[in-house]
């Protein structure tokens, strides 16, 4: 594929498939060129994370740097405005997973709703997983037994573990759900029918637990989900999220050496990693896995482990977050920023889901407080350096302060009202604030 532009940005695609390897490993060569020919100073790189494919992927990369480019004009941003920036666009196959749909809630008539968004999911992962093709048809022949066959409801959970590997890159909480779902079977689906006594959230404080209902709050709610099928939707919806989180793992750590290469040889460009929602998790392995220091990292809406960067998070020598290196080993040299919101239902709702499934019930399902809570609910959690945890994602045009070499939270349930809304003004405002401390 030809050069191309990201809003008035040059740019190159580089694209991995399933098993980290590249698909036209002549996109490096066109990347190199790319920095040289235009004098690149500074390079995005950026990863999507929950697109279905790739025109999706590429539409979310010209919406955010066309924001970029809007806020690169704003004055505070006049020292940097002298740099050439130049976008490195990862392309990967990654499967979406839901908020609302997942979403306990609404009437009874929605009972062949849910059937069809479960054989729509279960379709998905015969794309992402075809050598699962014919237990997921099985699969989708369950559906309509579930809400009184036991041993349908055991065989589903059985076929969704089985999708599942071992984990090589452990999410905190996280890593049990596999081991979990192949052990309890039906029961995954009966215990996310319990009731969980979900106090309602606080507004926009950061307080409270996570809003699992459709009209807010879940104090009212007779169990986690109203339905077997809504449990089996919840199950579906951890599957994907825990197999997409394996593999951004994994690609994320074979494109470390591409960006150990970019700045092998001639006038080396400052490295920007951006990532969105799973793309968060492998730009972070990236960073982990990268023999040189990038220069900044910006998690939006980031789809792992609250956890993820956290010191002793259960109060136990050694028992640190899967990337605690990132910070204690300082792999970014400028600031790290981490926006959250507690409108983010899909990184929200897939922790508690997964602390259920996992066996646990927690006081305060998805929150700051839940062992499974993530990154994009609550910012990094358990980690010392942290600055300021109550930091806040500010309007376009405000002023920041951020350290540099560590995370800093940028609580935005003001701002963020969903997973995908990473292009507004004051989130690339923020990507560019921290840029301008390199």
């Amino acid at each position: 594929m030809a050069q191309q532009n990201y809003g008035t940005f040059p740019s190159v695609d580089v694209e991995f498939d399933r098993d980290g390897k590249l698909v036209d490993p002549a996109s490096i060569d066109r990347l190199t060129a790319m920095i040289a020919n235009e004098a690149i100073t500074d390079l995005f790189v950026m990863s999507h994370g929950w697109n279905n494919n790739m025109t999706e992927a590429r539409a979310l990369y010209d919406t955010v740097f066309k924001s970029v480019a809007t806020q690169l004009d704003d004055p505070k941003n006049a020292g940097i405005r002298d740099r050439v920036f130049g976008v490195m666009a990862v392309l990967w196959p990654s499967k979406r997973f839901t908020d609302e749909s997942a979403i306990p809630g609404g009437a009874a008539s929605a009972d062949d709703a849910r059937g069809d968004q479960l054989r729509q999911g279960l379709s998905e992962l015969q794309d992402a997983f075809p050598e699962r093709a014919a237990d997921l048809d099985e699969a989708k022949k369950l559906i309509d037994s579930l809400e009184s066959n036991e041993r349908a409801q055991d065989r589903f959970v059985e076929i969704l573990a089985a999708v599942m590997q071992p984990p090589s890159q452990t999410d905190v909480g996280m890593d049990s759900v596999p081991s979990a779902m192949k052990t309890r079977k039906g029961d995954v689906l009966r215990s996310l029918q319990g009731p969980v006594g979900v106090r309602k959230p606080r507004s926009f404080d950061g307080g409270g637990a996570a809003e699992v209902g459709t009209h807010g709050g879940a104090a009212d709610l007779g169990g986690f989900f109203r339905s077997i099928k809504d449990a089996a939707l919840g199950a579906l919806n951890v599957t994907t999220y825990f197999t997409m989180k394996e593999r951004a793992g994994k690609i994320g750590e074979a494109l470390a050496p591409l960006l150990d290469k970019l700045r092998g040889s001639g006038k080396t460009p400052r490295l920007h990693l951006v990532g969105h929602s799973f793309g968060a998790r492998l730009v972070t392995s990236a960073a982990n896995h990268a023999q040189q220091p990038v220069a900044t990292l910006s998690l939006l809406q980031a789809a792992y482990s609250h956890y993820g960067f956290a010191k002793s998070f259960d109060g136990t020598a050694g028992h640190d977050g899967f990337f605690r290196n990132v910070v204690a080993q300082h792999k970014v040299s400028g600031p790290i920023i981490i926006t959250h919101s507690v409108q983010d239902k899909a990184v929200g709702l897939a922790y508690p889901i997964a602390s259920r499934i996992g066996g646990q019930i927690a006081a305060a399902l998805g929150d700051a407080n839940d062992p499974f809570g993530g990154m994009g609910r609550n910012g990094a959690q358990k980690t010392p350096e942290v600055p300021n945890v109550n930091a806040t994602l500010l309007p376009a045009g405000a002023d920041y302060t951020l350290a540099n070499g560590v995370p800093n939270n940028l609580q935005g349930d003001t701002i963020i009202t969903s997973h995908g809304d990473i292009g507004k003004p004051a989130v690339t405002y923020a990507v560019l604030r921290s840029i301008a401390r390199t």
